[in-house]
């Protein structure tokens, strides 16, 4: 029998014949799939040891073959590779390249961050830059076309001059000067969430100055700061008028943030907006903390997170604290009016040891004595303790469990004890859980 083919299974049959032929002409990377020869990149690009020779031929490469679609370049040089003509070259291939950068991604020596360059760029198609540099202040005069819309500079200090914030609305900076700092805020206008890493106090006065001395942004949503200077804290709280920040994360290293400055702020009416409240490792004393809370009246969610021999000996306080706008047989007459944090749907708490347990029925205590139904509207309560295996288990307390019944309908309570195992595993078991087993078992 003789077969004859259709014409629809003759083009079938070319198509497969110039496709044969056409992959017999490639190379051996060319034949393999995109994924393969994806990951054969990564693993040689992410070996510090690799020949600059090899690793920017590869670059160029695989440049090459994008074409026109947008371009994720993420290359981490370490300071101790030596300057060459090989190793200039590779930055000078991604320079190349810069019309098409989407993220860039880099970590390099300063002989090297001195050679990046847009100066190529016809129209800027970049979202994400991120540069990372060695430890020491460093100025790169050559991005002034890109328009990224994410910034991240690690440093301890790299400082972009001449550059197009225009687009900016993500920014992450570390080990930033606090007058500058101002400065720079001013100068991106699209700025709505920032991190700043280590703000540290300038050695020699910069000159700064506004028309009000302060620095208003009405763009700016959320801002998380990290200080290592308390004179820093204080002049930053004091300056900044942010008035629809929804969210403020405020660290320091060991007192080193300025209570004053964050009660000046807060008390502001344009940080009424303030739903979200972070503190970090910090040690406040009872009555500073609860000073700076009663002001944070519009706050939603609170959380702290403790380092060792912080936020330890202040919840007795603040277990009297709220209920202390409820009479009682000792204070027939409350000693305030306004219940602290009113609003407040979610509190978390992690740190070391033990949390008082007796403070969480309070949170839920009526917000007046004429309406018992009128309570904060809490929707979720997070404790963690992490734990030493030396120390006693932070089991939770017979009537607190008690107490809390009654409205587990309502509220989610999430109680853990976090630990390490011998392996160095960090594990958590739920303490609620353990602590009704232990009361069980009694």
């Amino acid at each position: 029998m003789e077969f004859i083919p259709t014409p629809e299974i003759a083009h079938a049959d070319n198509a497969v014949a110039n496709e044969l032929e056409l992959t017999s002409s490639l190379s051996v990377v060319d034949r393999l799939p995109v994924e393969l020869t994806s990951e054969i990149f990564d693993i040689y690009a992410s070996n510090h040891r690799a020949n600059p020779l090899v690793l920017g031929a590869l670059v160029e490469d695989w440049l090459d073959r994008s074409g026109q679609l947008p371009l994720e370049i993420r290359l981490s040089i370490p300071n101790e590779v030596e300057d060459s003509p090989q190793v200039r070259r590779l930055i000078d291939i991604v320079n190349q390249h810069c019309g098409h950068w989407c993220v860039l991604d880099i970590t390099f020596p300063p002989f090297l961050l001195v050679l990046l360059n847009d100066s190529a760029c016809v129209s800027s198609t970049i979202i994400e830059l991120i540069v990372t540099a060695p430890d020491c202040d460093f100025n790169i005069y050559t991005l002034s076309k890109i328009a990224p819309k994410y910034v991240n500079l690690e440093g301890p200090t790299v400082n972009l001059i001449n550059f197009n914030w225009t687009n900016v609305t993500n920014l992450t900076l570390n080990s930033p000067a606090v007058h500058r700092l101002f400065e720079l805020i001013l100068s991106i206008p699209s700025l709505r969430k920032c991190r700043f890493y280590f703000v540290v106090l300038e050695d020699v006065p910069y000159p700064f100055h506004t028309s009000n001395g302060r620095v208003n942004h009405a763009g700016l949503e959320s801002l998380e700061i990290i200080f290592l200077s308390t004179i820093a804290s204080d002049i930053f709280f004091r300056t900044i008028a942010f008035p629809n920040l929804t969210h403020l994360f405020a660290a320091g290293a060991r007192y080193e943030l300025s209570v004053d400055g964050i009660a000046f702020f807060l008390a502001q009416e344009y940080s009424k907006g303030i739903k979200s409240l972070c503190f970090h490792e910090t040690e406040f004393r009872p009555k500073d903390f609860l000073r700076l809370i009663r002001l944070a009246s519009s706050v939603e969610e609170l959380e702290i997170i403790v380092g060792e021999g912080g936020f330890q000996d202040f919840w007795e306080e603040v277990y009297y604290a709220l209920k202390s706008h409820l009479p009682t047989t000792e204070t027939p007459i409350p000693a305030v009016t306004e219940p602290l944090l009113p609003r407040l749907r979610i509190f978390k708490w992690s740190g070391l040891d033990s949390f008082l347990w007796k403070v969480v029925p309070w949170f839920l205590v009526p917000l007046s004595q004429d309406d018992e139904s009128r309570r904060r509207p809490l929707e979720t309560v997070e404790i963690i303790c992490d734990y030493e295996k030396e120390n006693p288990i932070p089991y939770i307390d017979e009537d607190v469990i008690s107490q809390l019944a009654e409205f587990e309908d309502r509220v989610h309570f999430s109680f853990t004890i976090r630990y390490s195992n011998d392996q160095k595993e960090v594990l958590e078991d739920d303490l609620l859980i353990l602590s009704r087993e232990k009361l069980g078992g009694n």
